[in-house]
Order: C-alpha cells, then sequence, then structure tokens
C-alpha cells in the first residue's frame, strides 16, 4: 500500500519524529518557505541511525524533491527528520507500508 503523507512543518532544530514502524520511502519533497537558505537531515530510527538525506542545504523559497525510485529505500524503525531552522522547512514523502 502506497500512502502519501501530509506536509509537516518542522518548527524546532531538535530531531523531530515523523513516523514509527518500518517502511519504504519513494519520495521525499521538502520545501524552505523562507527567505534565507535552510538544512535538513532525515534519517530512519535505528540504533544507529541511517540517514537519507544528511544536512542537505535547501535554498531559500524553494521546493526540492528526492526520487528513491519504485521500490524505495528502507527506513527502519520510522522516519526523523531535523531543519537547521526553525519553521522553514516542510516535509511531504510517498512511502509504501
Amino acid at each position: 500500500m502506497t500512502n502519501t503523507g501530509a506536509l509537516t512543518l518542522l518548527s524546532t532544530t531538535s530531531l523531530t519524529d515523523l513516523f514509527v514502524g518500518s517502511f519504504r520511502v519513494q519520495t521525499i519533497v521538502v520545501a524552505n518557505v523562507t527567505a534565507t537558505a535552510a538544512t535538513i537531515t532525515i534519517q530512519d530510527k535505528q540504533v544507529t541511525p541511517v540517514a537519507a538525506l544528511k544536512t542537505v542545504s535547501i535554498a531559500a523559497n524553494t521546493t526540492q524533491v528526492f526520487n528513491f525510485g519504485s521500490n524505495g529505500i528502507l527506513f527502519q524503525g520510522g522516519l526523523s527528520a531535523q531543519a537547521g531552522t526553525a519553521n522553514a522547512i516542510t516535509v511531504g514523502l510517498s512511502a509504501a507500508f
């Protein structure tokens, strides 16, 4: 089953759990809604987390789409995201559960 997650605004610079449980992500959409560049980190929730996106810079007022193919990439244990600037980044995704 494929689901598309609602957009989530990362309101803090703390690591934020967006989903719990293992699943495959085909697409991640990241938008910077501010006038300055901001960074995003997206990782799974393993004991030693693996980052799909590690401190990626997103230009001001832009949207970037990261496509991981029809099989996607496995996020073991869930998905967490961290923005470098509070209230700057929104995240959405398409995943198979």
